[in-house]
């Protein structure tokens, strides 16, 4: 009986590492680059993101910063997860699968605060937007949609990873000690 070859499992998981790196530095990028542009232009800023939730206003200062807040929180949550994706795929390339098990729940419970941080964005970004509204103008707005179903089927997906991962895990410590 021979061990099984994990080059190739290592070589994609090497190149998936690379890719979850560059997406969490993006998403950093773009924090950054929100709060630079909010400093510059605080009112395009704020008028662009309150645009995002389907409200044209013409936002006063705190409400720019406050929607670009929630944007960067956001930014951040993404490069959380992708910092966590990249550590199951670095995990992985060293071939420590009882290790990348536990990652995998870790990313598994990144994308699920990711998918409830979506719903509670989009309500503070509505409530923040519409703040200076008058009467009966102002918007209370709970958005559920292709995005966090998405969202919701990525967390489960992961969370199945890791329960996979753990089986595999213990599956190869058996092989080992047969062989």
């Amino acid at each position: 009986m021979t061990l099984i070859d994990d080059a190739p499992l290592r070589r994609t998981a090497r190149r998936f590492e690379l890719g979850f790196q560059a997406a969490s530095l993006l998403m950093v990028a773009l924090a950054g680059g929100v709060v630079v542009a909010t400093l510059v232009g605080t009112a395009a800023t704020g008028a662009w993101l309150a645009s995002l939730t389907g409200h044209a206003i013409e936002p006063q200062p705190w409400q720019s910063f406050a929607l670009a807040a929630v944007a960067c929180f956001g930014l951040g949550l993404y490069a959380a997860t992708f910092s966590a994706a990249r550590a199951v795929s670095r995990i992985l390339a060293r071939a420590e699968l009882a290790a990348a098990g536990q990652a995998a729940r870790t990313l598994s419970r990144w994308v699920w605060a990711v998918l409830v941080w979506s719903i509670i964005a989009h309500t503070l970004a509505v409530l923040i937007a519409t703040a200076h509204a008058g009467p009966g103008q102002r918007a209370l707005s709970i958005a559920i949609g292709s995005p966090q179903v998405s969202l919701a089927l990525a967390a489960l997906m992961a969370a199945f990873l890791a329960q996979a991962l753990t089986l595999v895990a213990a599956l190869w410590e058996d092989h080992k000690e047969i062989v």
